[in-house]
């Protein structure tokens, strides 16, 4: 896979296919409440990017 002329355009396939895939088992059942409720808390988290890099540089 490494010699192919496109490996970055074949990576974005897999992806895209595996997103769709795990979308259409999502359908077919109910989420738990537990994994909603730990996807929302870390969607209300946002980290400054600016913070991270200063952090990382001064490490």
């Amino acid at each position: 896979m490494l010699e192919m002329d496109n490996l970055e355009g074949y990576a974005w396939a897999i992806l895209k296919r595996r997103i769709i895939d795990m979308h259409h088992k999502r359908r077919h059942r109910p989420e738990l409440m537990e994994t909603a409720a730990f996807e929302a808390a870390l969607a209300d988290h946002v980290e400054d990017p600016y913070d991270t890099l200063t952090d990382a540089i001064s490490q």
